[in-house]
């Protein structure tokens, strides 16, 4: 429920030992390293800035043609997962295999890619301009000038001519009785294409008559021949093209199996490109570089011992002080470990922040269960969390939220009878089943459903408001924990327990214990404390508006609960749906029970797809907005420590434990 504790260390190293250490550090991967380039000592001696230039080109453009290599040959791989289009994959590759890969490379596989790479490129744009080509000109097919007979000459005129919105007869009429010859090359529904041949005294006269028509003069992208020929010839040239690519798109299906050497290479060269720029972090004298990092302290002892196998290497460690931002690493038990990834979805807390990550594990749980509300769907989103478990490492914390949601929509399911729906009105030996566990019906008892979402919205505000006091008591602001967070929990407590007992009492006493000092004393601690000014007047002006802001907050943000019940209510409703689509089937002879087993299938798995999908949104969506905004800020920089490149390939042993 908090942030791990770091320590900052300051290293001096020489300029001998810079190679060997920065290689030693990469594969120790504790230490966060800071950029000096932005520190106050960099703006105090602007001469240890490095202004030279540590990036090696020839291994950037290395890495730069491994990752586009990557890509073009991604759809080609025959070891790509079904799941890639969806999700960043990595693999997992023993030490062993990871060096072997490493060392057999030559650059002339990479050349060889990337060069057929750009000749399917270069072959692909042919093809495409070659048909634009042929598009271009393929109506004047039938012209029987050459194309070197059009244009203007010394004694006459030859031009193609394309009118529009005209009739065949009439533009015949037209020509008929004008000094031309012509040929009418093509008709279509508004376009009649012509080739007209005059002389040049005749130019004013067939100007003239055209005018009153819509027509444009046509110059053909060619430059000699007939069209029919050199249609034909461009025909002829996309054949061969089309012949190229082929044999082009065999050789790259063939390589595919390349892709997985150029992840782990990648990798690999990458790491060592992130080694050479590092230093551009440093600062530098003539002999040393000064280095500055955070380390979590449950490594600080190892990460001396590291140190000290360097003679030339003098360091110092300093605890951060209240105006420093470190990096943020969060560490929570084991329950709440899975929901970090909400929180850094939203944005890491800052150091001294509180990290919400295993607070909101379990009204994460019960609302995204609550929404979903189909016992039948659970089962499916833990059968899928379980079976992606061993198919993508590095994404057991969001598969793990996946399984827990999924545990907790079986209880929500049962006791609102949510089994794929209604199951038992396809199948009525499970109507006893599904009744001797439910509680509610969500459609005959829709208040019930309405009044345990605004319940869970209270409670998990309060709880938000909660903590939000105790960290401000931590942090030694008590008036203002008085004034906001608590005073806020008590006035909706007195608010709540009146209307409680309302009916029990007479309107006078009722009236009474409204205006009674229970309620005032936090309704004043609100407007002195909640928002406090330089005057007394502001002061109050300041608490009105807090007190009447809070009072309609709070009902709009309870209010923002009843989505758990329309959730809830449209996962139950589509599930029904389903059903009563197969029920309608069932009874064609043969078919109608294959078909409804295929619906029954396809129907069920989309409906969990997607109302998985609206739970999870509409959850998170209630965790930053009512939630988050009672005690958490965020802002944070993620903890990334220097270390070797991971995107594509993670390095160990096969059945080496992983943890979440």
């Amino acid at each position: 429920m908090s942030v791990a504790p770091v320590s900052k260390v300051s290293i001096l190293l020489y300029k001998e030992t810079k190679d060997k250490f920065l290689e030693e550090l990469q594969n120790e991967g504790t230490l966060h390293i800071s950029n000096m380039k932005e520190s106050p000592f960099a703006e105090e001696f602007p001469e240890l800035v490095p202004d030279e230039n540590y990036v090696d080109s020839d291994l950037e453009s290395l890495v730069r043609n491994l990752e586009s290599s990557i890509e073009f040959l991604e759809p080609a791989d025959p070891n790509k997962s079904p799941l890639s289009g969806f999700i960043e994959l990595r693999i997992v590759l023993p030490p062993s295999e990871y060096a072997d890969t490493v060392s057999s490379f030559k650059r002339e596989e990479l050349d060889e890619i990337i060069n057929l790479r750009d000749e399917i490129i270069d072959t692909k744009s042919a093809i495409e301009s070659t048909a634009n080509e042929i598009e271009k000109i393929k109506v004047w097919e039938n012209l029987e000038a050459k194309v070197e007979d059009l244009g203007r000459f010394e004694k006459y005129i030859s031009e193609l001519v394309v009118f529009n919105y005209v009739e065949e007869d009439t533009l015949i009429k037209l020509f008929d009785g004008l000094p031309i010859d012509y040929q009418i090359v093509f008709v279509e529904t508004s376009k009649i294409g012509c080739h007209i041949v005059y002389l040049n005294e005749d130019e004013k006269e067939i100007t003239d008559a055209f005018s009153q028509l819509d027509f444009e003069i046509v110059d053909l992208p060619i430059k000699n021949g007939l069209v029919s020929e050199n249609i034909s010839s461009l025909r002829s040239k996309g054949e061969k093209l089309n012949g190229r690519f082929g044999l082009l798109q065999k050789s790259y299906e063939e390589r595919g199996n390349l892709r997985k050497r150029f992840l782990v290479l990648y990798d690999y060269f990458n790491t060592l490109l992130q080694r050479k720029k590092l230093p551009e972090n440093f600062l530098k004298s003539n002999y040393v570089f000064i280095i500055n990092g955070w380390i979590e302290d449950e490594h600080k002892k190892e990460f001396e011992k590291f140190l000290n196998n360097f003679d030339d290497i003098d360091y110092k460690w300093e605890k951060p002080e209240k105006d420093e931002s470190p990096p943020i690493k969060l560490k929570n038990p084991k329950f709440g470990r899975p929901f970090e990834v909400i929180t850094e979805l939203f944005g890491l807390p800052r150091y001294f922040e509180v990290d919400p990550s295993t607070f909101l594990s379990p009204f994460f749980a019960i609302i995204f269960a609550f929404c979903l509300t189909d016992a039948g769907y659970g089962l499916v989103l833990i059968a899928i969390g379980f079976y992606l478990l061993k198919k993508i490492p590095g994404g057991e914390r969001f598969l793990w939220v996946l399984i827990i949601g999924g545990i907790t929509t079986i209880f929500t399911g049962a006791i609102t009878g949510g089994w794929f729906g209604n199951i038992d009105s396809l199948i009525p030996a499970l109507h006893n089943f599904r009744y001797r566990m439910m509680l509610f019906d969500p459609f005959k008892s829709p208040l019930m459903f309405f009044a345990i979402s605004i319940l869970i919205g209270v409670i998990e505000i309060f709880y938000g408001w909660m903590i939000g006091g105790i960290e401000k008591f931590r942090k030694k602001m008590y008036l203002s924990a008085l004034g906001n967070e608590f005073s806020w929990i008590f006035f909706w407590i007195y608010i709540f327990s009146l209307v409680l007992i309302l009916k029990r009492l007479h309107p006078s006493t009722a009236k009474l214990l409204l205006m009674s000092m229970p309620l005032l004393f936090p309704m004043i601690m609100i407007m002195l404390f909640g928002w406090p000014s330089n005057t007394f007047v502001k002061t109050i002006l300041k608490g009105f508006y807090t007190l009447y802001s809070g009072f309609f907050g709070f009902i709009g943000d309870v209010l923002s609960y009843s989505r758990i019940m329309a959730l809830g209510m449209v996962t139950a409703g589509i599930a029904m749906s389903v059903n009563i689509i197969i029920t309608l089937i069932r009874p064609i002879p043969v078919l109608g029970v294959i078909i409804g087993i295929f619906i029954f299938i396809g129907g069920h798995l989309f409906s969990t797809a997607i109302n998985a999908l609206g739970a999870f949104v509409h959850t998170l969506r209630l965790q930053y907005v009512e939630f988050f905004t009672k005690f958490y800020e965020g802002g944070g920089e993620a903890f990334t420590p220097f270390k070797r490149s991971e995107k594509y390939v993670i390095v160990r042993e096969i059945n080496q434990k992983r943890e979440v």
